[in-house]
C-alpha cells in the first residue's frame, strides 16, 4: 500500500506515514543484516532514528550487549545536552540532561596544528537519491535493498 492509500483509507497525515515508513525501511535493512556487518555509518543513522540496542539486536538476532560493544567498538556512543529549564532568563537550579546520538566534529586549530573536537551538531542526511528537490526533507533515511 502506498502512503497515499493509507492515508486516504485512514486520514493520517503523509507525513506521519513517511516517517512510519522510514522506520520500518529501517527495521527491513537491520533485519537482513549481520550486526558485524554494520558501518560506523548505518548505526549513527540507526541510533539517530532512536532505534534501542534492544530493538537493534532483536532484528539483527543478537543481543543488547553485543550490539552495545559493537556500537562502542566504532564510536558510535551518545552525547549529552543540557537542557536550560529557565531559558537563560537567570539562573537554572534544575536544569536536566538528555543523551543524542551526533557525530562530533573535528577540526584543525590552524595556528597548533592539533585536532579540536567541536560540539556535536544536528544533522539532516538525506537519502542518497535525492537531486535537486527538497521533498526529502523530515524523512528517514533509504537503505540499500539486497
Amino acid at each position: 500500500m502506498t502512503v497515499e492509500e493509507v492515508y486516504e483509507l485512514t486520514a493520517i497525515d503523509p507525513w506521519f506515514l513517511r516517517q512510519m515508513q522510514g522506520l520500518l525501511e529501517t527495521e527491513k535493512f537491520l533485519k537482513r543484516s549481520k550486526l558485524e556487518h554494520l558501518t560506523a555509518d548505518d548505526l549513527w543513522r540507526v541510533k539517530q532514528q532512536g532505534f534501542s540496542d534492544a530493538q537493534i539486536a532483536y532484528a539483527t538476532k543478537t543481543t543488547d550487549d553485543q550490539v552495545r560493544a559493537y556500537r562502542q567498538s566504532l564510536g558510535v556512543v551518545p552525547v549529552y545536552k543540557t537542557v536550560d529549564t529557565c531559558a537563560a532568563e537567570f539562573e537554572a537550579y534544575t536544569p536536566y540532561y538528555y543523551s543524542t546520538y551526533e557525530r562530533p566534529v573535528e577540526q584543525i586549530n590552524p595556528d597548533t596544528g592539533d585536532v579540536e573536537l567541536l560540539p556535536p551538531q544536528s544533522e539532516v542526511l538525506p537519502p542518497p537519491q535525492a537531486s535537486g528537490d527538497d521533498s526529502w526533507i523530515g524523512t528517514q533515511p533509504h537503505w540499500p535493498r539486497d
